[in-house]
């Protein structure tokens, strides 16, 4: 550890010889309003030859920061998709605050001669795809789905929406969440007719953004780009009907716009199967048959909104109230060497009850030109009703070797807290900045369930058994991680980032499983199954260290990370017998990332991340699950964390000349002792600890 100090401090000190930079930062609204426009094309060139010197594109806020200029004179040059070309003399003697810049739209005047051509689709801006939304038809009253799965490259796999390759996680509208990370409501609640652009890019995280020091994580997001004469007044859509056997639907997404005010509700109530509402009444996504006869009812608010010069705020909650009622039959065959004449078949009925609550928040405070504060608050509640019932039954080439049949009535309630706050700091050097981070969370489960069962075993020789149970399954669990990072300018073009962080993960669970001794329903008598049941504690404490450097140029950018990461898994289990297990791991992880932007339609990024992961509570808790009698489940507290590999790479070109555009995307990996299950099938009755016949 002190070689690495004393090379970060031998670095630090040459820095300070290198000659002097500057930085040019300023703000691109729409002329003469409060429209910010992100993703702008920046341009710095050198006067009186126009070559360029730098060059980047606005952040979501229409804001940009080019660092490392020399003294000099310079023209500004600033471009958008839809406005006129915008230019600006600038003299640079020291760090220069352009303020707000406005750009004009595109004026087009039509004499005598009329010009008519196809609009170019999109661009590409570094990892940045922006398209223009008027050159793709849909029809009447089509919502923002419709429009976004026309897009090249964008497709609907599963019910996930995904573009070049990669889910869909986020979802903003000019450039501020929409619904959380919904992403089906989100969509379903913009009509295609207030869109203007749309651009797909691989969003970093908060902590990326707040140091300026790229970590890897990446959120593949579409920002939605409204046109600006429809971010002012009322908008919406409302759907009715009615049919046979008390067939219904009702729902309705009224948006209320105001510059930077943005009210969205939305809500549906229907018994036909649809599970969202759209405003696009030729949508069919969320038609298609589901598993069951559902009766959904919803209802949603999202908000956003810039209180003052220095607070932006956004957040949303949605209701979910849904009852499925489903019969499904399973037929599965073993094909292994030992069961390869063995056939289970299972036919079951379920209806399930459920309601949901969900709400998150995001508030930015930006206290001055230095100082940033983030806080991420999100909470999760959902209650469930379960009434279901199967049979099951395995067969081999002699006949029939066991069966069961099985009820079961439950309760269950989930709830999830989140909070997440983040301080960043710029000191007067470019490149240099320090980040605070914490991270808490709060985390139930409460489920009672009522089961009893008939099972019959055929061979070798018939024998029944009855079960009748309570089971009830108590989880809680709280995390917390706290972090700092500080950078450091190295030369004219690197930077360098030191890390720490620490965080701990403790989840409880109990699960107890009683026999009812008799069918009183008031006060049967109850005897606990001490096989069946398990008290256990789990603790993860890691902490991590990590120094990275960052190179960057006009058209390549490199990183190099190593993290030392010190974890230690304690496992307690307090019943039916005292047992403890405690593991430590130690783990290097190397991270290494290169961009390179090939020209100004085509970029290239390869990237390698390694990583590890603890085993979940679940996994680790041995207790037998016997839902199924005929197929046991249980958990195993000897787990070691898993260590993951992976290499992706990406590709992007666009010509806009022919519309022509190509996406390239591909992963690998590689885990080390990966969680799986592992089956065992008993060729005979086999008793299991418990005194439990499998």
């Amino acid at each position: 550890m002190k070689y690495c100090l004393y090379l970060f401090f031998t670095l630090l000190s040459i820095s300070q010889l290198s000659a002097q930079n500057y930085s040019i930062k300023g703000k691109v609204k729409q002329a003469g309003t409060e429209i910010t426009i992100p993703n702008a094309t920046i341009l710095i060139q050198n006067l009186p030859d126009s070559v360029q010197v730098e060059g980047m594109i606005s952040d979501l806020d229409g804001e940009f920061e080019i660092q490392n200029i020399k003294s000099g004179e310079y023209l500004l040059k600033i471009q958008y998709l839809g406005y006129q070309n915008f230019y600006k003399n600038i003299h640079v003697t020291q760090d220069l605050d352009l303020g707000v810049l406005g750009i004009k739209e595109q004026a087009t005047d039509l004499d005598e001669v009329t010009i008519s051509a196809a609009r170019a689709q999109g661009e590409q801006k570094g990892d940045t795809t922006l398209y223009n939304a008027d050159a793709f038809q849909t029809m009447r009253d089509a919502s923002a789905q419709t429009l976004i799965q026309k897009l090249p490259g964008v497709i609907s796999q599963d019910g996930t929406l995904q573009a070049q390759g990669e889910a869909i996680t986020q979802i903003l509208v000019d450039g501020k969440p929409f619904f959380g990370g919904d992403i089906n409501t989100a969509l379903q609640n913009l009509p295609a007719e207030v869109i203007q652009g749309i651009e797909i890019f691989d969003q970093k995280s908060d902590k990326a953004i707040l140091s300026g020091f790229d970590d890897g994580v990446r959120m593949k997001t579409i920002n939605i780009i409204t046109k600006p004469n429809r971010r002012k007044g009322q908008f919406g859509k409302t759907t009715a009907g009615y049919g046979t056997d008390d067939h219904y639907l009702a729902g309705a997404s009224i948006n209320s716009f105001n510059e930077d005010q943005r009210i969205t509700f939305t809500g549906l109530s229907n018994n036909i199967n649809v599970l969202d509402y759209s405003s696009d009444p030729n949508a069919q996504s969320n038609n298609r048959p589901q598993n069951g006869l559902i009766t959904t009812n919803i209802l949603g608010v999202n908000y956003s909104d810039n209180w003052g010069e220095k607070i932006k705020i956004s957040g949303s909650y949605l209701y979910n109230n849904r009852k499925n009622t489903s019969q499904s039959s399973l037929i599965r065959e073993y094909v292994t060497g030992s069961s390869s004449d063995q056939f289970y078949t299972e036919e079951s009925r379920e209806t399930r009850t459920s309601q949901d609550h969900r709400f998150d928040m995001r508030l930015e405070y930006n206290i001055d030109k230095n100082n940033r504060i983030l806080y991420r608050p999100r909470f999760s509640a959902s209650r469930e009703n379960e009434n279901s019932g199967f049979f099951g039954q395995s067969v081999n080439d002699i006949g029939p070797l066991n069966q069961t049949e099985n009820i079961r009535t439950s309760n269950n309630k989930d709830f999830d807290m989140f909070h997440r706050l983040f301080y960043s700091h710029k000191f007067g050097k470019e490149g240099r900045s320090l980040t605070l981070r914490a991270n808490t969370g709060l985390h139930g489960d409460n489920d009672a369930a009522f089961r009893s069962a008939t099972n019959i075993y055929y061979q070798p020789d018939e024998r029944r058994e009855l079960i009748n149970q309570e089971i009830t399954r108590d989880r809680s669990g709280t995390d917390w991680e706290t972090g700092i990072s500080y950078t450091e300018p190295l030369g004219k073009n690197g930077q360098m980032e030191l890390e720490y962080q620490i965080g701990n993960r403790i989840n409880d669970s109990d699960q107890l499983t009683f026999n009812i001794l008799n069918e009183e329903l008031t006060n049967p008598d109850l005897a606990l199954d001490t096989a069946l049941s398990n008290s256990f504690s789990s603790k993860y404490l890691r902490q991590e260290l990590e120094l990275g450097y960052q190179y960057t140029l006009e058209k390549l950018k490199f990183q190099a990370e190593v993290q030392y990461q010190d974890a230690k898994l304690r496992n307690e289990q307090f019943f039916p017998a005292t047992e403890s297990l405690e593991r430590t791991f130690k783990s290097f992880l190397p991270t290494v990332r290169f961009d390179y932007t090939i020209s100004e339609n085509t970029n290239f990024e390869l990237d390698y991340d390694t990583d590890v992961d603890a085993p979940s509570v679940g996994q680790l808790q041995n207790a037998i699950d016997n839902s199924n009698p005929l197929q046991l489940r249980t958990g195993n507290p000897n787990l070691d964390q898993s260590y993951s590999n992976r290499m992706r790479l990406r590709f992007r070109s666009n010509n806009p000349e022919n519309d022509r555009s190509w996406f390239v995307f591909a992963q690998y990996n590689l885990v080390n002792n990966a969680v799986s299950n592992s089956t065992f099938t008993a060729q005979e009755a086999t008793e299991l600890p418990g005194e439990i016949i499998l």
